[in-house]
């Protein structure tokens, strides 16, 4: 194996590297923005209940 080809497997790794890392941080992020909608919706109609049930005589 010639320096030529260590060079393009290290550029080669580094790619795929790079990727990986870009991938799993936009997953992670979906994920977060998935919870945090879930938690505003939970919160919502905990707002929304309350206020119905306030309201009752």
């Amino acid at each position: 194996m010639g320096a030529t080809d260590s060079g393009r497997a290290a550029l080669l790794g580094a790619t795929v590297g790079s990727a990986t890392t870009l991938g799993a941080a936009i997953v992670s992020g979906r994920a977060q923005e998935r919870t945090r909608h879930a938690q505003w919706s939970r919160q919502y109609r905990r707002d929304a209940y309350a206020g119905y049930l306030g309201a009752l005589p």
